[in-house]
């Protein structure tokens, strides 16, 4: 995985394969299946999703025989990812609304945000603004109480985007402000600028002009 951090593909697969050479097979099927599933991670990195897509339903089918449900969810989890990258928003939902499912199940807390959250944006780029908001509140209300290692703020974010397109900037500039208030908190820079843009798009769309150039001064630096 550091290989595909660097981009360096080829080398990358050379230790993925030396790992599966190790692995008995017929024992452990789950075990080939997880290491398979970071070569489709690669794969997706590559942009080569269709082929990405296929290994990652033999990783499911393999994970499924194993009885091996976190298994089965990340590799729906990956999958959807994939199919958002491709833009096909409807089979994203399907597929993360069943890695959600799975994740409850074992209590996966940081994969069911994760994949709930992915299916939020796949619905509001369907034009799904009221499903995904449903969404998005249930990811509030569990991430208030345990977010794993999901950044709760994300959810706060793309919520105030909803209400950016329904119009009611109120509301939407108090989703950007909570969701600055947990990105500072972590230190996430980027993320920092990107809310104090939007909070500045607030503030010009309300004709606030003082309030909007001190936020997007704030965002660019």
């Amino acid at each position: 995985m550091l290989m595909v951090g660097q981009e360096r593909f080829d080398e990358a697969d050379v230790f993925f394969n030396k790992s599966i050479s190790f692995i008995n097979t017929k024992k452990y099927p789950e075990k080939i299946a997880e290491v398979q599933n970071q070569q489709a991670l690669m794969l997706i990195v590559q942009k080569k999703y269709k082929e990405a897509e296929k290994l990652i339903q033999k990783n499911y089918d393999l994970h499924a025989k194993a009885q091996n449900i976190d298994g089965m969810a990340l590799s729906l989890e990956l999958y959807a990812n994939s199919l958002w990258k491709r833009n096909k928003y409807y089979s994203t939902t399907k597929k993360a609304k069943k890695a959600s499912e799975l994740y409850k199940k074992t209590n996966n807390i940081s994969g069911l945000l994760e994949s709930m959250f992915l299916g939020a944006q796949a619905l509001l780029r369907s034009k799904k603004e009221d499903d995904a908001e449903i969404i998005l509140r249930e990811i509030i209300d569990i991430g208030k109480k345990d977010a794993g290692c999901f950044y709760l703020a994300n959810a706060y974010n793309l919520l105030g985007i909803i209400y950016v397109q329904k119009k009611d900037l109120r509301r939407a500039k108090g989703l950007f402000q909570q969701s600055l208030d947990l990105e500072q908190r972590s230190v996430r820079n980027q993320a920092i600028a990107t809310d104090y843009a939007n909070i500045g798009f607030i503030e010009m769309r309300c004709g606030n002009t003082d309030e909007a150039c001190k936020n997007l001064n704030t965002a660019l630096n």
